[in-house]
């Protein structure tokens, strides 16, 4: 989905994660991008996600603080047209070295540095991914936004942020489909839902054998898994993806919505116009200032 594509079609906001180093946005490229949405008739904000492990934004160190500072310089010249979104950052993307950082004092530094140099204009998100207390505390201080991920516990946490620091925005990372067919759909997300503890453990409990299944999944061959594991595991997927028709697509949203969620992020797992159409459709159709 290109920036171009999302302000057409009225998203608010557009979310560059961070994932394989390879794949991440450098500054230059943010930069750009933010240079390309002012063009743009409709001004959906650019968010960049940077992670508090990664040697590249640790300000624990000269490096990382110079990095991050040129970043805010950068963000802070388009308020309201950026943003950012810090993580911890997940262990598929780190080296051993960042891995073995403390995820919880690292992200501290990074939000309290950040908000040294920040006014309270800019949106900041902030991930909650196995450290949820650590990314509340920080958001109850400094205003940020708490970003958590679709999930069989979205439900807990909504109500754990609520309960510790009020009525405050919130976002929620949700991956969906409207077209796949289950096959393509195991491909596309095997891997992300694999990561999940939950995931794992309701795996063993289904009788499914892990290794077997990754075999499978790594050989490309999802399609020749046995009809009854197939069925197992597209249910435990479905803990961690939406994957519905539109109107039900709709349907889980609101729920979303109705949970406290305010800003719903998603990502439209076939890449297709249709999909995008298919969530700003019903964004339109929600209620004013609980979706964007």
């Amino acid at each position: 989905m290109s920036v171009k594509e999302a302000s057409l079609k009225s998203l608010n906001y557009v979310f560059f994660d961070f994932e394989w180093p390879q794949y991440n946005l450098s500054i230059e490229e943010f930069n750009k991008i933010l240079e390309i949405s002012e063009t743009l008739p409709n001004k959906a904000k650019i968010i960049i996600t940077i992670a508090s492990r990664s040697k590249n934004f640790d300000v624990s160190n000269e490096t990382g603080k110079s990095t991050v500072n040129k970043l805010l310089d950068i963000i802070l010249s388009y308020v309201d047209r950026s943003g950012l979104n810090i993580v911890a950052g997940n262990p598929a993307y780190l080296s051993e070295t960042e891995k073995s950082k403390n995820a919880s004092k690292t992200l501290t530094l990074l939000g309290e540095y950040i908000a040294s140099r920040i006014n309270t204009k800019l949106d900041v998100f902030i991930g909650t991914e196995k450290i949820l207390k650590t990314a509340v505390k920080l958001a109850a201080r400094f205003n940020f936004k708490p970003f958590l991920l679709f999930s069989n516990s979205i439900e807990a946490e909504t109500r754990y942020i609520s309960k510790t620091i009020g009525n405050i925005e919130k976002a929620c990372y949700v991956p969906f489909s409207t077209i796949l067919s289950e096959d393509d759909l195991i491909k596309k997300t095997w891997r992300y839902v694999l990561r999940r503890k939950y995931a794992k453990d309701a795996s063993i409990s289904a009788n499914i054998n892990l290794k077997e299944l990754e075999k499978h999944f790594r050989q490309g061959n999802a399609e020749k898994l046995p009809s009854e594991t197939k069925r197992a595991f597209m249910k435990i997927i479905r803990e961690f993806v939406v994957y519905e028709n539109g109107n039900e697509l709709k349907q889980s949203l609101n729920r979303l919505i109705n949970q406290g969620i305010t800003t719903i992020v998603g990502l439209p797992l076939s890449g297709s116009i249709s999909e995008i159409t298919t969530l700003v459709s019903w964004k339109n159709c929600s209620k004013p200032d609980t979706a964007k």
